[in-house]
Parts: C-alpha cells; structure tokens; sequence
C-alpha cells in the first residue's frame, strides 16, 4: 500500500492587527469544528502557524506537510481577500507525490485567488486535455508528421 501527499505553503504577510485578529479567530472556530468532529469547507484543509516579530511584518503561514486541500484553502483565504484587500491576490501551488512509484500518482497544480474567483490548474488535468487533443489529431487526419 502507498502513502499519498499534498503538500503546498504560502503566507498571507503585512498584516495588520485587525486582519490577524480576524484570522486568529475564525482559525479558532476551524480548530473547534475539528474538535467537535463537524466539518465546514476549511476543516482539516491546512495546518497554519502566525509568524515574525514586528506588527508590520506579521504573517500568516498556511501549509499542507501530508493531506491538504487546495481548494478550500483558497476560499479561506478568499473570505479574507474580501473582507481587507479588495485588490490583491493570492497565489497556492501544491505537490503531489507518493511513497511509490506508481504511475499517475505524481504531479501538482496552482490556485489563483481575487475576490471576484479561484482558478485552479491540475497538472494531470492539463495532460490529459493534451493527450485528448493529440488523440483527436491521430483520429482525424489518420497520422502524425
């Protein structure tokens, strides 16, 4: 049997007390939602850790070291964006590997994040769609020069 991962790390930086204080507590409401066993759209998506000294230079760390979900990690981060900064983005990549080498089992993608979407990239969706159109090429014309 195989391990599968997920691994991703990104920060949110620069910010201010009142977005940390927002942040530190719906985090908290996450972490009480894993704790009574009900999960919302964030629980058990990412692990996150507040770091640096200054107030200006505060940061919020989100990151995966095993299992994490892409995905609902960036409509976390995407209440956020909307609340305090209409006008910036955010960018997830992410891995994924696993403890064998099995085919299909290996890759990675990105999260584009703004208030208004999330737009999300798969590496193994991406080579499929190639594969499907090469296919499609072979089939119409009978060959490949």
């Amino acid at each position: 049997m195989a391990d599968n991962y997920l691994l991703f790390a990104e920060s949110l930086t620069e910010l201010t007390f009142e977005e940390e204080i927002w942040l530190a507590e719906r985090l908290a409401a996450i972490d009480d939602l894993e704790a009574q066993d009900n999960k919302d759209d964030s629980s058990g998506a990412f692990e996150f850790e507040f770091y640096g000294e200054q107030p200006e230079s505060r940061c919020l760390k989100l990151y995966a070291m095993e299992a994490g979900d892409p995905d609902a990690t960036a409509r976390f981060v995407q209440k956020f964006l909307q609340r305090f900064r209409p006008q910036a983005s955010f960018g997830l990549s992410w891995c994924s590997s696993s403890s064998k080498a099995r085919d299909g089992e290996f890759g990675g993608g990105a999260v584009f994040v703004t208030v208004e979407r999330n737009e999300a990239f798969s590496s193994g969706e991406w080579l499929a769609d190639r594969q499907r159109a090469f296919q499609d090429r072979v089939d119409s014309v009978g060959s490949i020069d």
